[in-house]
């Protein structure tokens, strides 16, 4: 929570913010990313006045927990820089005709990328063939909409093989899944009333299967 808001801006299962989706995965990327047992984030998290961070235990026994912040004093405070926000989103065959969102926020901002796991309950890598859209502002056609799952995520046809790169990569690749994550530094897609992301459950939002993903993106203000 930023500036006591009494608002989490972040709430999210603390391995999926990473990039570790059912399983550790060890990488390097610009933001986000995992060295031997120690997740790591590089996003810039600004704020005005306090920030608070809270882990909660949701399993049966103790778990350890080591946290390292590294915070410096970077002068008067600027509201456009935006305050970070994270959210989690999970769908599953039962959503087959319904779109998977990665970010629904109102507010004036910026979108700055996404992870996100795909598994197929159909055998088929035809999810992988849904496009990714963004309304902005209200506006009811997406400023942006593009050709492919696979496309948004620099890596066309199906993928070929797993990388890692600091602004995109494939995690994973089995039949018939993948992980993989993209980072809009130099072109974020800005906002003043809200936006809109979404991935097509592949054409027409006809095919089964499972997609989860975390959604970062920045608000002038703190909200939920």
């Amino acid at each position: 929570a930023w500036d006591d808001s009494g608002k989490s801006s972040v709430d999210v299962p603390l391995a999926t913010f990473f990039g570790s989706f059912e399983r550790r995965t060890r990488y390097h990327s610009m933001f986000v990313g995992m060295e031997g047992d120690t997740f790591l984030t590089r996003f810039p998290m600004p704020f005005a006045r306090a920030s608070s961070i809270s882990f909660e235990n949701a399993g049966a026994g103790p778990l350890p927990l080591a946290v390292v912040l590294r915070v410096k004093s970077t002068g008067a405070f600027d509201a456009g820089q935006g305050y970070f926000h994270a959210c989690w989103q999970k769908t599953t065959p039962a959503d087959i005709g319904k779109a998977h969102p990665v970010v629904q926020s109102a507010g004036s901002g910026k979108y700055v990328g996404c992870l996100l796991s795909v598994r197929s309950a159909d055998r088929s890598w035809w999810l992988l063939e849904g496009d990714e859209s963004m309304r902005i502002d209200g506006q009811s056609r997406a400023v942006w909409h593009g050709t492919g799952l696979e496309d948004y995520f620099n890596g066309g046809w199906y993928f070929r093989n797993v990388l890692v790169r600091p602004l995109n990569g494939l995690l994973y690749l089995q039949p018939f899944a993948s992980i993989q994550y993209r980072f809009h530094l130099v072109d974020a897609q800005h906002f003043d009333r809200g936006i809109d992301v979404e991935f097509e459950r592949g054409p027409d939002n006809a095919s089964r299967g499972w997609m989860e993903s975390i959604g970062f993106y920045y608000l002038r203000a703190p909200e939920a």
